[in-house]
């Protein structure tokens, strides 16, 4: 009989005091050109956007400095944050000390008026800012919410089978897992990182079915949002049935 998988639905974490720590940025952290590649729109006014324009992002950053994925938190504009999107694959960041395996950071790209290029404000590590986003300026057109404020209850709309992990004896694991996630605006599922697990084959069984969900595009009044959420996940023994949802 095959092992029972049960996705026992989303939650908006309040606090992260149970996740574990992120790897520490390199000291010395920068982008290795000279002048970033991101450009303003050309549909947009840049006076308009004068000492407001900026996004805000998550990136993951592999070994040898490029943005392998990203998330959108926040943007005054979704050009400006379409741009930034568009160019990330091409930016390399150099520092000095070796980058560590895996590394998340925030990163602020700030919009100069005279439109030529953007201007970094700074890099943060992501434990303890994903809830501090710098300026006070006007009304965001892209921006992080609690899946709370939503228009409707996050839905997935993807049909893929969850993974099974077998141990080198061809055991397979069983027990909990769960699984942070951000959500963007197109329902795909960024960053995934197993916060917590029973063992290694539930953690790999959660963080590879995860990676591949799909979820109905996330709006608050309409309009496109990004949510953080925690996918916990029961994988039970073959023949103890299913498991009712759980909601934490």
């Amino acid at each position: 009989m095959a092992v029972v998988f049960v996705w026992a639905g989303l939650s908006a974490p309040d606090a992260r005091g149970d996740a574990s720590p992120a790897p520490e940025p390199p000291a010395g952290l920068r982008v290795s050109a000279e002048g970033l590649p991101f450009r303003f729109p050309p549909t947009l006014d840049p006076a308009r956007f004068e000492g407001v324009g900026r996004v805000e992002l998550l990136v993951a950053i592999n070994q040898s400095g490029h943005t392998v994925e990203w998330v959108t938190l926040e943007a005054t504009h979704l050009a400006l944050a379409v741009a930034v999107e568009r160019t990330l694959p091409l930016v390399k960041f150099e520092a000095d000390e070796p980058f560590p395996e895996e590394m998340i950071l925030r990163l602020g790209i700030r919009f100069r008026s005279d439109g030529v290029v953007s201007a970094v404000s700074g890099f943060d590590h992501v434990a303890g800012h994903l809830d501090r986003l710098a300026g006070e300026e006007s009304e965001l057109a892209l921006k992080r919410v609690s899946a709370r404020n939503l228009d409707a209850p996050l839905e997935r709309i993807d049909t893929n089978q969850p993974y099974i992990v077998f141990s080198e004896e061809g055991i397979q694991y069983t027990g909990r897992a769960r699984v942070e996630i951000f959500v963007d605006r197109f329902g795909r599922v960024s960053l995934p990182r197993v916060i917590d697990s029973d063992n290694e084959g539930v953690a790999e069984a959660a963080f590879l079915s995860v990676s591949e969900w799909r979820f109905r595009p996330p709006t608050e009044n309409g309009q496109p949002r990004v949510v953080r959420v925690v996918a916990p996940f029961v994988i039970q023994p073959p023949g103890e049935g299913d498991v009712g949802s759980e909601n934490r």
